[in-house]
């Protein structure tokens, strides 16, 4: 029997939604005309010692029976993919699933993740793992349970906009503070700190592949187009479609990703968090952000981000790679925005009409 070495953590998933047919972008459907690839690694290198990471009390197995697992509900259900809230030893869990109609690319996407999870110890801001079954029916991944859903979603929320899209089952019940936006950029880019000491690249940086738990905790999740690197420098040798607008120079062109390709994203995150949910490169296609970047364009500073938080994006959004800054630089920098207590994100000047850019699947094909 599986057995569990963490205290009873409640928080949910995310990637499948209510709607059906329509998912956020960069989820199940993306521009054709920037179609990537995606091979398979196999994990290889040692476990590096991070005294704050909690391991899991079984870690060669988690294979779990289905009658192991009691569903309760269904959270959420996209394209291709549905996650129900449900119960194994009396914790509550979030359980992924393929619907039938998913892809071999789906199917490979989610053995990608599942592996790539079992590599993980637990962390503070990493989704954990709980267990999966892949005996006797379609591969299922359990996941801890995060109550308030992906975070773009919650950002939407918390300013009064409807959002069909977010499955949390519980929501934001008063505006966010400029302190509490930091702190979730702080909490990203610690659990992107550990990816990059593990030589995980994630791939798929985006408020919407961030979960939000009790105490307002966010934690990095979907890890289906992550890589693991023993080399700086992941190549693409396969087709895939990858969300463009999180993706910097080097991968729309050369389809090359590292660390240092999701510092770019996260760049997009801190657009996502401090506009308080609104899409970035707003009124701009998929198809139209490449060569907006080959002429040097980046997204301007909103007026109520200080200058010191736009130089940090502004960092991530170098042309050369390796200019960027390392996560562990990030958490440096956005601790002491924190610990400082000036205003670097000053809501009493933030328009709310200026940042209502949510961005439709269908809009842009």
């Amino acid at each position: 029997m599986f057995s569990f070495s963490f205290t009873r953590r409640k928080a949910t998933k995310r990637s499948s939604r209510e709607g059906g047919s329509v998912s956020r972008v960069g989820e199940d459907q993306l521009d054709n005309s920037l179609a990537i690839a995606t091979p398979q690694t196999n994990r290889g290198d040692a476990f590096m010692d991070h005294g704050q990471y909690i391991e899991m009390t079984d870690t060669q197995d988690l294979e779990l029976e289905r009658n192991e697992i009691k569903f309760i509900k269904l959270l959420g259900s996209g394209n291709f993919g549905e996650v129900y809230k449900a119960i194994i030893n009396d914790c509550t869990v979030a359980v992924k699933s393929l619907k039938e109609n998913a892809s071999q690319k789906d199917k490979q996407d989610m053995l990608t993740e599942l592996h790539m999870m079992k590599c993980l110890r637990s962390h503070n801001h990493i989704v954990q793992m709980i267990g999966y079954s892949t005996h006797r029916g379609p591969l299922l991944l359990i996941l801890e349970y995060m109550p308030y859903g992906d975070l773009l979603g919650y950002l939407r929320i918390s300013r009064g906009h409807n959002d069909t899209y977010n499955s949390g089952e519980k929501k934001p019940t008063s505006r966010l503070t400029d302190m509490e936006l930091l702190s979730f950029a702080w909490m990203i880019a610690d659990g992107m700190s550990y990816l990059a000491d593990m030589k995980v690249v994630h791939r798929d940086l985006a408020a919407r592949n961030i979960l939000v738990g009790e105490n307002k905790i966010c934690k990095i999740s979907d890890f289906g187009l992550a890589r693991d690197v023993n080399s700086e420098v992941y190549v693409r040798t396969s087709q895939a479609r990858l969300p463009v607008k999180w993706m910097p120079p080097e991968s729309l062109f050369l389809g090359e990703s590292s660390t240092k390709s999701d510092v770019w994203s996260y760049g997009i995150v801190l657009w996502e968090v401090f506009t308080i949910g609104d899409s970035p490169y707003p009124g701009v296609k998929p198809r139209e952000v490449a060569s907006l970047l080959e002429r040097g364009y980046r997204m301007p500073r909103p007026n109520h981000i200080s200058e010191e938080l736009y130089a940090v994006m502004s960092e991530c959004w170098l042309e050369k790679p390796e200019d960027r800054p390392t996560f562990r630089r990030i958490c440096a920098a956005m601790k002491r925005l924190i610990n400082d207590r000036r205003t670097y994100v000053n809501l009493d000047v933030y328009n709310d009409k200026d940042y209502v850019n949510f961005d439709m699947v269908d809009e842009l094909q």
